[in-house]
């Protein structure tokens, strides 16, 4: 689609110079060049655009009436989630699916890394390893993936 698009407007993306480092110079004719480009662009991406927001409120119609029944959408993949499903609730707010949902060895992993950072939180850190402890006391090892019901 880009290179389709490309060929239509019969341009190629201008790069900068490395030697000039961040800042360019642009010329008049240039900046019209540019400017004319990005309108086929706009003018291309309008009606995507239009779809996209009537599917959008397709989609939010759709899901209107069971509200009370979906959870929300998995961070990692999109997935609709539903109350009742096996997934993950990340202590900072996204959900995921349970097929996206880390392990308990990668939120380890995340605890010790965050340890003594400006987002660690001692005492969330304290309750999830004292739910892996319980975790692993009932049989489970850090490579199970880190479940709830939803």
């Amino acid at each position: 689609m880009l290179r389709m698009t490309r060929e239509l407007l019969g341009t190629t993306p201008v790069v900068p110079s490395p030697t000039k480092g961040f800042r360019v110079t642009i010329t008049a004719e240039e900046r019209a060049q540019l400017s004319k480009n990005i309108a086929g662009v706009d003018e291309i991406i309008a009606p995507l655009r239009k779809a996209l927001k009537e599917l959008e409120d397709l989609r939010k119609d759709l899901i209107e009436p069971y509200a009370d029944d979906i959870v929300g959408n998995c961070e990692g993949c999109g997935r609709l989630l539903f109350v009742g499903d096996k997934g993950h609730r990340c202590h900072d707010g996204p959900i995921l699916c349970a097929e996206c949902a880390p392990t308990w060895n990668d939120i380890g992993a995340q605890w010790n890394e965050m340890k003594g950072s400006a987002d660690d939180d001692p005492d969330l850190r304290f309750k999830f390893w004292e739910a892996f402890a319980q975790h692993a006391a009932a049989g489970g090892t850090g490579d199970d993936k880190a479940l709830v019901t939803l």
